[in-house]
């Protein structure tokens, strides 16, 4: 009795030369700029933090040292660069 084998496609198309879909390029770009969306709040909060008096900051549980170390941190550009 023999058994048929079912193989499963692991290697990405784009990495044989086949084109990528029109789709998948819209959802790779969406992806991308919702990252950029989310870096760009996440920046625009931590810079925040320095415009916040000693009270307001205390109110959130941090130091101005915790703010301005924060506050360093507020690129948009990964790490890696």
């Amino acid at each position: 009795m023999g058994a048929d084998m079912v193989t499963i496609d692991t290697i990405p198309a784009e990495s044989i030369g086949e084109p990528v879909s029109a789709a998948r390029k819209r959802f790779s770009v969406l992806g991308a700029l919702a990252g950029l969306q989310f870096r760009w709040a996440k920046r625009r909060s931590r810079l925040a933090l320095l415009e916040l008096n000693e009270h307001q900051l205390r109110d959130i549980g941090i130091t101005h040292e915790e703010a301005r170390h924060e506050a360093a941190k507020a690129s948009i550009l990964p790490r890696m660069l």
